[in-house]
Order: C-alpha cells, then structure tokens, then sequence
C-alpha cells in the first residue's frame, strides 16, 4: 500500500461518492493499477462502502468511467510484440461499460522466425474488439481470454478460453486454428461464433458464413452455415440456430433462449461486472427465454425478470445482489 494512506483514503472515499473530476479520475486510475496489493486494498475499499442518501445515483457513472480507464491502462500492457517483426497501425475497441483501448498491428513477418504469444483478455463487465495481424477481426466477449499462439505464412493459430466472434481473413494457404478445451474448429475464412466457457461445462461453435471443420483427436466434422454443434458429455450435437442468438451479444444485444437460470446469471454477472447470490437448488428446474439490449442497467433487466420469473432481488453492496425465489 502506498504512503500517502490518508490520501487515497480520501480520493477514492471522494470517487465513490461521485464528486471525483476527471483529473483526480486519472490519478485514481494510476494508482490502483500501480500494485496488485493497491488493485485488492481499492476492490475492498469499493465492496465494503456503504453510500450516503443520494451518493448511489452517481456510483454506476462514475464506475462507468473509472473502469474504463483501469481497462485502458491493463491493455497497453497485455500484448509485447518484437519490435523488428510488426509495426503499429492503429487503435480498435467496443465495450460494454467503459473503454478499453487494444493496440492493433498489421503482420510484416514471413513466418520464418519464432514469435512470442499475444495475449488480449476482457474482463468481467466489458468486451472488445481486436484485429489479429492477417487483418482477421476478433470480438471478445466479457471475462475472455485469446492467445495468439503461432502466427506464420504457414498457419494461424488461436487459443480460446470464454467465448469469441471471429471474422476470419481467407488465406488458403495458411489454415486458421481456433482451439478450444474440448475441441479445435478449423477454417480458411468465414464467421462464426465458439463459446467455451469452463463454467458452462460444453463447447458450442454456430457457423454464420462459410465452412468450418471441428476436430477432436481423429474425429472431423465438417460445418455448412447456420448449423451449430455443442459437444457436452463426451458427445457431439448437432442442430440449426437463429443469428441473434447466437451472435447478438456483438451488438450489445443479450438472447437468450431456454438456458437454465445458472447460466442466465453467469452471464449477467459477467456482462454487468456483478456479484448474484441465489439457492441453486431452489431454481433447479428453471429455464428462461428472452432479449435485452446493452442500454438496460442490471436492474432495469432484474425488473424484466421478475415479469417472467418468480423471483424478488435486492442490493446487499456495491456489486452484490441477492436473488429470492418467490413463495407461490
């Protein structure tokens, strides 16, 4: 923790009581994301306040901003690229709550030297867009990982943990490799959709345009567009998706259809940078269909909720919010 305790201590109690100016915004940022033992001291700060009336109406708004700038700040340093092999050709991002800004390069290499990884994560609350060195564009969807693992004239290699939009650059004689905890998808140049969250316990990939192949082991399947495969319990499924639910959340658009409550607040929670606590057990058989767009807060989707749902929530903190099911 830095010196000037008392200092900070009243800094950040001045941000959270939305009375920070964009100056003082700044020096904030620099200084959470100066230490990982400063980054926990601010986190605890934030969890354990309590507002005074009337300081709540400014809390997400000024959240909005800070996060951004700590995002900003976290994504200059996730990616090193050897100098003599790239050059910087411009800056890309879309979030959901703040800016994050992600550097992107055009590929100048001819594949014949060894290159390090790339690494671009979101995190919770936020995604964003990267454009990959052969020009392929990439959306990454909130608390999601992709590591450019082997990019040569030969093959284009990614690693994916949490779930990815691809826009792929065709180029025939350097096949792109998605590959996944469960499987790998394969391609020359389409668009397509992989979820693979841990948590969700499957892997889905939904083929917009063009053709992709997944592999695992000496299995292959070949993928013609609008067909999607889900491989859960040691097996294959195959079956047809609608685009926007699918595909939606690139454009600030949430669908969901028949998903178990479980992962209906996984996903809220990584999308809205939240904390929900609920009895599992209580919501066991519950599956939920429907849409919300980008510009709802959580709680303006919580409300929708309680229209389909038997459910009742209130706010215990900052980012923590428990769910009840409601007694028929």
């Amino acid at each position: 923790m830095n010196d000037n305790t008392t200092y900070y201590n009243e800094l950040t109690a001045k941000y959270l009581s939305g009375r920070c100016d964009g100056a003082e915004m700044e020096e904030l940022a620099n200084f959470v994301n100066s230490t990982p033992e400063n980054k926990r001291w601010f986190n605890k700060q934030k969890q354990n306040w309590q507002p005074q009336r009337g300081e709540d109406l400014f809390l997400d708004y000024n959240w909005d901003k800070l996060s951004g700038k700590l995002s900003a700040q976290k994504s200059t340093n996730i990616v090193q690229l050897p100098r003599r092999k790239f050059i910087w050709s411009s800056i890309a991002a879309i979030l959901i709550i703040g800016l994050v800004i992600s550097n992107v390069y055009q590929y100048i290499s001819n594949g014949s030297e060894e290159q390090e990884a790339w690494v671009f994560e979101t995190p919770r609350g936020q995604k964003s867009k990267v454009t990959l060195p052969d020009g392929s564009e990439v959306w990454l969807n909130a608390e999601t990982k992709l590591v450019a693992a082997s990019f040569t004239a030969q093959q284009r290699v990614v690693e994916l943990e949490g779930e990815a939009f691809f826009k792929v650059h065709h180029n025939k004689k350097a096949p792109f490799r998605v590959k996944t905890v469960d499987y790998d998808v394969e391609v020359l140049g389409t668009e397509f959709n992989v979820m693979a969250y841990d948590d969700f316990e499957r892997t889905e990939t939904a083929l917009v345009n063009g053709s992709v192949k997944i592999i695992r082991g000496t299995q292959e399947m070949l993928m013609k567009p609008g067909e999607k495969v889900v491989y859960n319990n040691n097996k294959f499924i195959v079956g047809t998706f609608h685009k926007g639910t699918e595909t939606g959340w690139v454009n600030d658009q949430f669908n969901f259809e028949n998903v178990s409550f479980y992962e209906l607040v996984r996903r809220l929670e990584r999308w809205y940078d939240v904390d929900i606590q609920y009895n599992l057990e209580e919501f066991a058989d519950t599956k939920f269909s429907g849409v919300f767009k980008n510009e709802e807060t959580i709680w303006q989707v919580l409300d929708g909720l309680k229209l389909y749902l038997p459910i009742t929530y209130k706010r215990t903190n900052m980012r923590k919010i428990d769910v009840e099911r409601v007694k028929e």
